[in-house]
């Protein structure tokens, strides 16, 4: 995993946003950097405040914290790095009592991913049922090709 770091305003190249833009609260990357239309995720937890949040991006393996103006850049190389660091993140805000919570910003499509990378349990409850009531839809067009033609006698 590689981590990079940034502080207040000593920004240098880097994947998420261009080291000329300035960033004076998390509300940039809610609704540029790290926004639900760029496949990011919102990490949800009972400290988000303007001074602080997270995000993750499961196409693209990266985790990004933004804190009182410095911000922390995890580029994971693994699906399974990125699942660890993530369930790492969850057992930090457990021990204070909380849960870290994945909001994938409306998109069906991102939920699955996170369902599918075993993240599932960490979504959003609404996002949980949303799948859910999506694999139930799935059911009988599944059921439907998995019998077996009945061959005329």
């Amino acid at each position: 995993m590689k981590i990079i770091r940034f502080h207040e305003r000593d920004y240098q190249t880097n994947p998420v946003f261009d080291s000329d833009d300035e960033v004076e609260n998390r509300y940039s990357f809610d609704f540029e950097y790290c926004s639900s239309k760029r496949g990011w995720a919102q990490l949800d937890t009972v400290h988000d405040a303007s001074y602080y949040g997270a995000w993750a991006n499961i196409d693209e393996l990266l985790i990004v914290t933004y804190i009182e103006g410095d911000i922390t850049i995890m580029q994971c190389d693994t699906l399974n790095e990125f699942r660890e660091q993530l369930y790492s993140m969850n057992e930090y805000e457990i021990k204070g009592g909380n849960r870290l919570r994945i909001d994938p910003g409306l998109s069906l499509d991102t939920s699955l991913k996170y369902h599918k990378a075993g993240l599932g349990d960490l979504l959003h409850e609404s996002y949980q049922n949303k799948l859910n009531d999506y694999f139930a839809s799935q059911e009988p067009a599944l059921e439907a090709e998995q019998e077996p033609a009945l061959e005329a006698e």
